[in-house]
C-alpha cells in the first residue's frame, strides 16, 4: 500500500515537471517568435472596440465582422529593404477593408534602412460576409523578410490569430456599395437579354401580319 502512494506522489511530479518544461518551452517560443537576425516583427488584435491582444489571439468572430491587426517592424542591422504581408492559406475568409495593403501583397516598408529604423501599420478587416469557410478554424499569418543584401536575407512569419468562424451574421453588419454595385450589375445584365426577345417577337409578329396581308 505505501509502495502505491509514494509510485503515485513519484508519477504526480513527473507529469508536473514534464508540464513546466512544456509551458517553459512554449513561452519561449512565443517569446522569441518575432524575431530574426536581422529585424523582429510584433503584432496585436482587437475586436471592434475591444482592447488590443497580442499575436497569436484565438477569438471567435462571426460574418462579416470587423476588427484590427496592428504590426510593429523593426530592423536590427542596416538593411537594404524590409517587407511585410498578411497572408491566409486556403478558402478565403477574411478581406481588407482599410490599410496600407490588400491579403497576400508585399509592402515594403523601407529602402536603405538603418539600424533601429522601425515603421507600424495597421489594418481594418473583417470576416467575408460570402465566405464558404464556417464552422471551423481560420488562421491569418503575418509575414516578415529582412534583406541585408540581394543574397542575405532572413524571414519571421507566425499567426496574428487563429480565429473560430461561426455561421453567424454580425449584429454590426452592414451591406457595402460595392456589394449593392454588384446586385445592380447583375441586374442590368439580365435586362439586354429580355430587350432582345422583345425585338425579335416583335419583327415576328410584324413578318406574320405582313404575310397574312399578302394571302
Amino acid at each position: 500500500m505505501e509502495l502505491m502512494i509514494i509510485k503515485n506522489r513519484y508519477t504526480k511530479h513527473v507529469l508536473l515537471l514534464i508540464l513546466v518544461i512544456i509551458l517553459s518551452n512554449s513561452f519561449l517560443l512565443t517569446a522569441t517568435a518575432g524575431k530574426c537576425e536581422y529585424g523582429s516583427l510584433y503584432a496585436w488584435f482587437r475586436k471592434y472596440d475591444e482592447v488590443w491582444a497580442n499575436a497569436t489571439s484565438h477569438p471567435t468572430l462571426k460574418i462579416g465582422e470587423e476588427f484590427e491587426v496592428k504590426a510593429n517592424i523593426t530592423a536590427k542591422k542596416d538593411l537594404s529593404v524590409m517587407t511585410l504581408q498578411l497572408y491566409e492559406f486556403g478558402t478565403p475568409v477574411f478581406e481588407v477593408l482599410e490599410g496600407p495593403s490588400i491579403i497576400g501583397e508585399y509592402l515594403d516598408c523601407g529602402y536603405n534602412l538603418m539600424t533601429n529604423d522601425s515603421f507600424s501599420y495597421t489594418w481594418k478587416l473583417r470576416v467575408r460576409p460570402n465566405t464558404s469557410w464556417v464552422d471551423g478554424f481560420a488562421p491569418l499569418e503575418v509575414f516578415s523578410q529582412f534583406d541585408k543584401d540581394q543574397n542575405d536575407n532572413c524571414k519571421v512569419s507566425f499567426d496574428v490569430i487563429v480565429a473560430y468562424i461561426v455561421d453567424e451574421l454580425w449584429e454590426g453588419y452592414v451591406s457595402d456599395s460595392n456589394e449593392c454595385q454588384n446586385t445592380s450589375d447583375e441586374s442590368s445584365n439580365v435586362t439586354p437579354g429580355f430587350e432582345i426577345m422583345l425585338i425579335f417577337f416583335a419583327i415576328a409578329l410584324v413578318f406574320f401580319y405582313r404575310k397574312k396581308s399578302a394571302d
